[in-house]
C-alpha cells in the first residue's frame, strides 16, 4: 500500500503541467489510506491478542504505525495538489 501510495503521489506531481488530468490519483490514494486505517486497527488487534512479549508488541506496533503514517503523508501531498487544482479553476 505504502508503494502504491507512492507511485499515485508521483504520478498526480507529473500531471501538474496538465492540472485537468489531476484528481484520480489522489482518489485511490485517499482509498489506500482508508485501507490503511483498517490494516493497522487489525493488525494492532491481532498483536496485542496473540503476542504476549511486550517488547514485540512495541517494536511491531511502531512498525505499523509509521507505514500508516507513510501513506497519510502521500495522501496529505495528495491533498495539497488537488487544493491547486481547485484553486486554478479546473
Amino acid at each position: 500500500m505504502v508503494r502504491e501510495s507512492a507511485r499515485e503521489l508521483n504520478a498526480e506531481m507529473h500531471r501538474l503541467g496538465r492540472p485537468s488530468h489531476l484528481g484520480a490519483g489522489a482518489k485511490r490514494i485517499d482509498e489506500l489510506e482508508h485501507e490503511a486505517d483498517q490494516v493497522l486497527r487489525r493488525g494492532l488487534a491481532s498483536l496485542f491478542d496473540r503476542e504476549a512479549d511486550p517488547l514485540v508488541v512495541l517494536r511491531w506496533k511502531d512498525i505499523l504505525t509509521r507505514l500508516e503514517n507513510a501513506i497519510d503523508s502521500c495522501n496529505a501531498a495528495a491533498r495539497v495538489l488537488e487544493t491547486i487544482r481547485i484553486k486554478d479553476g479546473l
